[in-house]
């Protein structure tokens, strides 16, 4: 039986893309696709190109939201029995799905298979290969290495439906940059992840991206409320005690970043729930009591994560998604 593949895609203002997005989801090889593409509320001519593909797509247009938003009610509209999420500015290859339903078939216990991606430029010229830093597999438990940062787009992969439909929501729709990572936490709760291995997938790199058009500010903000979702994750409590140190380590600096007393107190009471607290953490706690310490900390803080990204193994790197 040929499987069916529910591909989510959201658009806002993505004229420029959106066709050569649907074109690549249409055009997969061996699976049969539901594309689902929802328009939030675009002031362009999205509406216009999604309108003309008739039958071949089920086109929703929504008031203006947000991207999670979108995907959400695209997500409630699919019945494939396995789900890809493609932005509206990339691309996939012609067997983006292949490898991966392979992979799926192969193993039971992984409800996510991922690979690599291939970075393109606003005109779609390739540019250069990226490659996931972890190559799980099914032995392995994801949420570890998950607790550190994000390490493939979600374009990358390919994820059962029943998995998605154990946790109570797809995307929390007050994240718009960190949503892909805060799904993927949640799904570790719940499932296993298996590195593919193959590269089906273009991700665009361009001006207008979300990651080079929000404000610092947030998205700090957004990636410090995550990662205290991420302590709620079933198991998080059986990880190793160093994984979940150095996560309240880097809480603890996000809060210094924002200079906020509020957020720091709130990491340092999950810092209780860890036994062997380091001296890094008992560094900062230290430090935020000092008066004036957290106005003063910004950009001592950003040269600390910068030097954290570049120092310790298994750091998160900067990445695109």
């Amino acid at each position: 039986m040929t499987p069916v593949v529910s591909v989510l895609i959201a658009a806002y203002n993505a004229a420029d893309y959106i066709r050569e997005a649907v074109d690549s989801a249409l055009a997969q090889t061996g699976v049969l696709v539901d594309v689902i593409v929802v328009d939030d509320g675009s002031e362009d001519e999205t509406a216009a190109i999604l309108r003309s593909y008739g039958t071949r797509i089920t086109f929703i247009a929504t008031p203006h939201r947000n991207a999670s938003a979108a995907r959400n009610t695209a997500w409630k509209a699919g019945t494939g029995e396995y789900v890809a999420i493609l932005d509206a500015d990339d691309r996939l290859r012609a067997d983006a799905f292949g490898p991966k339903l392979a992979l799926l078939a192969r193993e039971p216990r992984i409800g996510v298979a991922y690979g690599d991606a291939m970075a393109i430029d606003e005109r779609g010229n390739r540019t250069e290969s990226i490659f996931c830093r972890h190559r799980l597999t099914a032995a392995e438990n994801p949420l570890e290495v998950l607790m550190s940062g994000n390490f493939f787009p979600v374009h990358a992969a390919l994820t059962r439906r029943s998995a998605l439909e154990s946790l109570p929501y797809l995307y929390h729709e007050v994240i718009d940059l960190v949503g892909d990572w805060d799904l993927w936490l949640r799904l570790a709760g719940v499932t296993r992840f298996g590195y593919s291995g193959d590269m089906g997938v273009e991700y665009r790199r361009h001006a207008a991206m979300t990651t080079k058009t929000i404000e610092s500010a947030k998205g700090l903000r957004q990636t410090l409320n995550t990662l205290t979702r991420a302590f709620e994750v079933r198991g998080v409590d059986q990880l190793p005690t160093r994984a979940r140190v150095a996560a309240l380590n880097r809480m603890l600096l996000l809060a210094l970043r924002l200079s906020s007393k509020d957020d720091f107190e709130r990491v340092a009471r999950l810092r209780n729930h860890v036994t062997c607290a380091s001296v890094t953490s008992r560094v900062l706690c230290a430090l935020a009591r000092i008066p004036g310490a957290l106005a003063l900390a910004g950009p001592s803080v950003n040269a600390t994560l910068s030097v954290r990204r570049r120092m310790i193994p298994g750091s998160p790197q900067r990445r695109p998604w």
